[in-house]
């Protein structure tokens, strides 16, 4: 076979496929009740999954404040399991923790919690924050964050942690089959 010929049929194979992948996902799209922004979640829902931009305002120990903004992939099981990968520039992970009744852990992370204070505080937040906006148990302590959801979004004030969060939903996906192995290491 030539190289030309090789170069004909990979390209061919290339074609068919994209062709095939693009019609199953438009296909199966259609049927999945996704959602674009953050529409409110029906009283009854059970499972989440979610594309997220979040915004994070931290006040520093010198008095000033500090923006990030980074992209995170959630999947939430009622009435306390949840899942969280979050990616910072470049699309690196920076951490991907499962939160279960029982706590949060980390599966991976950019640096290691159990020798940074600081990343080990952070995600001890994030699993309140993840419960209080989802309504997850056990519920965190009362009076440490206030949660305002907006039409568009959801507002975490962290007044133990001195942060704010904005969540803003990019998709959606509720009451989808999660596979019971993302919530395993």
């Amino acid at each position: 076979m030539s190289a030309r010929s090789a170069f004909t049929r990979a390209l061919t194979l290339t074609f068919t496929f994209t062709l095939t992948f693009t019609f199953t996902f438009t296909l199966t799209s259609c049927c999945v009740p996704h959602v674009r922004g953050s529409a409110p979640l029906p009283a009854s829902w059970r499972t989440l999954r979610a594309e997220q931009r979040v915004t994070v305002d931290v006040a520093r120990s010198d008095g000033g404040r500090e923006h990030r903004t980074l992209r995170a992939l959630l999947a939430v099981e009622k009435p306390d399991r949840f899942r969280l990968r979050a990616f910072g520039p470049g699309g690196v992970t920076l951490f991907d923790v499962i939160g279960t009744r029982d706590g949060v852990r980390v599966v991976r992370a950019i640096r290691d919690p159990s020798e940074s204070p600081g990343l080990a505080a952070v995600i001890d937040a994030l699993g309140g924050d993840v419960r209080a906006a989802y309504g997850l148990e056990p519920a965190p302590p009362a009076g440490e964050r206030d949660v305002r959801t907006g039409a568009r979004n959801i507002e975490i004030d962290n007044r133990a942690r001195h942060y704010r969060v904005v969540i803003e939903t990019v998709g959606q996906e509720v009451d989808v089959p999660l596979d019971p192995a993302l919530f395993k290491e």
